[in-house]
């Protein structure tokens, strides 16, 4: 089961969680109980500049779809001093 709750963090949300953690612990002790700060996640100013910058390219088609392999393979090149 999966279950997921959105909200700001407060000392009585923190405290009913934590007892709600608890009851499921004792009810499972093998359930998993995550925690997840989305905040973490959202895109500051330089990095939104940056992504703008890289769709902008896409757009105008100046990206190029590299492999895995092929990213190894020019690597090993620049080593080797052949580019």
């Amino acid at each position: 089961m999966i279950g997921m709750l959105v909200t700001e963090e407060t000392p009585q949300i923190t405290q009913i969680l934590q007892k709600a953690v608890q009851e499921i612990k004792r009810i499972n002790p093998h359930a998993r109980v995550e925690f997840v700060d989305y905040n973490d996640y959202y895109i500051n100013k330089e990095n939104e500049q940056n992504l703008k910058e890289l769709i902008a390219k896409h757009r105008r088609g100046e990206l190029k779809y590299c492999t895995l392999d092929d990213i190894i393979a020019e690597t090993d090149a620049i080593i080797e001093g052949k580019i």
